[in-house]
């Protein structure tokens, strides 16, 4: 289970009602966005379980219109989201609301743990959360851990001259 903290507002930029992938949005797949960013499921990282039966409850709309509201919003970029698992992404959540101090890291970190390794944007995620400078100072300094992280082996070529005898049958 997901952190039982749960946020009490959601923070919007001001700026999406210029943005030019948002403005031609219909309507419901506009209030679709903002519910995302201010729902009570969501969290600091903008990555959590969300069935399609919990966006019908909450804003009393059938399936059909939730899932082709959803859809305009995965067309343009605004959410990624796996069918399989139920899980929702808001790609750009963490670049507008990025981890403040250790602590949030700390919270961003924790959260990220928790969420399945089968998530289909499980390693886009990881990445974002690499590029955070709070996060990604924690987990140079070993203050944090993403346990859900894959190891990468980096290879550096290396020349090295090995003496080598040398007898008259070669």
């Amino acid at each position: 289970m997901i952190s039982k903290s749960k946020p009490k507002y959601g923070a919007v930029d001001c700026a999406i009602w210029r943005n030019a992938d948002f403005k031609p949005l219909d309507d419901a797949a506009k209030l679709l966005c903002m519910y995302l960013r201010t729902c009570k499921h969501n969290n600091m990282i903008g990555c959590y379980e969300l069935p399609i039966g919990y966006i019908t409850a909450d804003l009393k709309w059938t399936e059909e219109k939730v899932l082709a509201s959803l859809t305009e919003l995965l067309d343009k970029g605004f959410a990624s989201y796996d069918y399989d698992l139920e899980w929702i992404l808001l790609p750009k959540h963490l670049i507008k609301h990025p981890m403040q101090n250790i602590n949030q890291a700390k919270g961003a970190a924790k959260i990220f743990n928790e969420i399945p390794s089968k998530f289909i944007y499980f390693n886009h995620l990881r990445d974002i959360l690499c590029l955070d400078e709070t996060l990604s100072e924690g987990l140079e300094k070993g203050s944090l851990t993403l346990s859900n992280t894959v190891t990468v082996t980096v290879t550096v070529p290396v020349t090295v001259t090995v003496p080598v005898p040398v007898t008259e049958d070669d």
